[in-house]
Parts: C-alpha cells; sequence; structure tokens
C-alpha cells in the first residue's frame, strides 16, 4: 500500500491564463533575444592590442623546498612499456645500465620488448644508449626463458627492417 498522493501534471498556461498552444510562438522571448543581438553587433570593436616591443615575456616558475628539478627516472615497468611504445622521451631519462637491466616477469629486456613490438625508434635509442661494441653484443645476446633473443623476435613478429638493424 502507497502513502504517497498521486501526482495531477497540468498544462503550463501563459500569463493570462490562457492555456499555451504548441503552434503559437513565443513573441516576447524572440523581441527580447533580438534586441540583445542588434545591441551586441551595434557595439564598436574593440582595437587589437599592439605587440610587445622587445623579447617575449618568460613564465618564472619558482620551485617549492624540496621539490625535484627533472622528473624522477622510470621505474622497470614504466621503462618496459615506453620501449613497446616507441617513447624515446621515457626512454631518453634512464641510464644505459637501466636499459640493460630492465627485465619484465618472463626475462624480456627493454630491447626485446622494443624489437617484438616493431619500435624501431627505441631499439636505436636502446643501441646508441651502450656505447660500447663489447655491452652491445651481450645486450644483443640476452635471451628468455625459451630461449628468444630481440633478433629472433622481431623476425618471428614480422618486423623485418627491425630485425635488420639489429644485425
Amino acid at each position: 500500500m502507497s502513502l504517497r498522493k498521486p501526482i495531477a501534471f497540468v498544462k503550463a498556461s501563459r500569463a493570462g491564463g490562457a492555456v499555451a498552444s504548441p503552434s503559437a510562438p513565443a513573441q516576447p522571448a524572440v523581441d527580447h533575444s533580438r534586441a540583445l543581438y542588434e545591441q551586441v553587433l551595434a557595439q564598436p570593436k574593440l582595437p587589437e592590442p599592439e605587440p610587445a616591443a622587445g623579447p617575449p615575456a618568460t613564465l618564472v616558475t619558482r620551485r617549492r623546498p624540496g621539490q625535484r628539478k627533472d622528473p624522477p627516472p622510470p621505474t622497470a615497468n614504466q621503462l618496459l612499456a615506453a620501449a613497446e611504445v616507441d617513447d624515446t622521451r621515457t626512454l631518453a631519462r634512464c641510464t644505459p645500465a637501466a636499459l640493460a637491466e630492465a627485465r619484465d616477469p618472463y626475462g624480456w629486456s627493454a630491447l626485446m620488448v622494443a624489437a617484438a613490438a616493431g619500435a624501431g625508434g627505441a631499439v636505436e635509442h636502446i643501441l646508441t644508449a651502450t656505447h660500447r661494441a663489447a655491452d652491445m653484443r651481450a645486450l644483443l645476446a640476452i635471451e628468455d626463458a625459451r630461449g628468444n633473443t630481440a633478433v629472433s623476435l622481431a623476425s618471428a613478429k614480422g618486423h623485418g627492417a627491425v630485425a635488420a638493424a639489429l644485425l
């Protein structure tokens, strides 16, 4: 059993008490809108600002005490995700050692992730970050638990240009 009273809906009426019909235009509202529109158009335009003389102003930002200037280096998971999507800006914030040592749970290095994804820019960045030839050979020789290398992953995924760059 409901304790609420039913609500009776009534058609809206105009100020004179007559029921508004859907075909009757709302003339006062239209006249008011037109008058406002014409008033805005009648106002004179503001003059264009003149360009400032001299060099452009620079924004000065203040750091809070203890606030770092640069963002912290990415974590291993962020590094591997950046290698997969060819985000060389994130990879540039990593040390060469971090690029060589980062691994996912399956043993894939950042180079292997980038090669499997076909991320040529990330592969090139990782290879140029390792300056010595011995480090580069060691990086290319890294195998996962199934014996896959960066070259074999790139060629298995159909990224011939990336596989050729690794050779």
